[in-house]
């Protein structure tokens, strides 16, 4: 007896969507994936249409590079990572902290000043400065 199968064989294999799931996991776009599992993005499109759970699962997979990231930012802070707190302030308080400075309650702009042991007020750029030729040395 011969089979009525029609229609062709679905590229979506166990192969090519493990391929799929370790480009989302990298954080790979739809167009990126699809090259790297060698098929293309209808392909992708139809699988997602019949498997709703696929769809769920490369959105969690895409988010995974950020949480990493995250992570690395989370750690160089604990470790006293001076510059990445510093980058950390600038980008995600951009209105309390912009190039050495911040604004206070009013909004009006003023010039951040670091103690140094002796009692002398210095600007932050300077204190980074005389850190760094400390440092260096």
């Amino acid at each position: 007896m011969h089979s009525n199968i029609i229609g062709r064989k679905s590229v979506m294999t166990a192969e090519v969507v493990a391929k799929l799931e370790q480009a989302f996991s990298l954080g790979c776009s739809d167009e990126e994936a699809c090259f790297f599992a060698g098929i293309n993005k209808a392909s992708l499109y139809r699988y997602q249409e019949k498997n709703k759970t696929f769809c769920n699962r490369k959105e969690a997979l895409k988010k995974r590079m950020v949480l990493l990231a995250r992570a690395v930012v989370e750690k160089a802070l604990f470790e006293g990572d001076k510059a990445t707190a510093r980058w950390y302030l600038e980008k995600y308080c951009k209105e309390d902290f912009q190039n050495n400075q911040v604004k206070d309650d009013k909004r009006k702009t003023i010039q951040i000043k670091v103690l140094t042991e002796d009692g002398k007020s210095i600007s932050l750029d300077e204190y980074q400065k005389n850190l760094s030729e400390f440092n260096s040395k």
